[in-house]
């Protein structure tokens, strides 16, 4: 756990830029940092009765798909280099596009617990990237908002 909180704060401290007096210097990649910590703390406190009743499957698989957004947009492509391998052989009999397919019924199809939610999710948001086409959609829009704002994005 320790070693993910350190990865989260080397991400933070990518070289900054401004993007205005309000949030001072924050870059994509420091985005990424809190949104994986954010995660993890969710998933942590998940017990709680107070979140427990209002925090669903969906919400950390769509949270996960977001977060590996922020870092494909951040340029940092460790997540992307270590899933796109693993799921290599399979992308080759398949497409791209046949394993962005395959990850979203895996997904959909079933109820899941919240960790395998948020690793899900967080794979489908690279598969969709890499598949293209409509599947990056989603991709694209998180990319551009980050880019109208100066200092996120490459």
């Amino acid at each position: 756990m320790s070693e993910i909180i350190n990865t989260a704060v080397q991400l933070a401290a990518a070289p900054p830029t401004s993007i205005g007096s309000g949030l001072g210097i924050v870059t994509a990649a420091g985005l990424a940092g809190v949104g994986t910590v954010t995660q993890f703390a969710i998933l942590k406190n998940g017990s709680n009765p107070k979140i427990a009743g209002k925090l669903k499957w969906e919400h950390l698989a769509i949270f996960g798909y977001v977060n590996a957004t922020l870092y494909g947009s951040a340029g940092w492509t460790g997540p992307h280099d270590a899933i796109t391998s693993m799921a290599g052989p399979l992308a080759a009999s398949w497409g791209p596009g046949g394993v962005a397919l395959g990850i979203t019924a895996i997904l959909w199809l079933r109820t899941h617990g919240k960790w395998r939610a948020s690793i899900l999710g967080f794979t489908a948001g690279v598969l969709y990237a890499s598949a293209g086409g409509w599947w990056s959609v989603g991709t694209m829009v998180v990319t551009y908002l980050a880019n109208l704002v100066p200092g996120l994005g490459h």
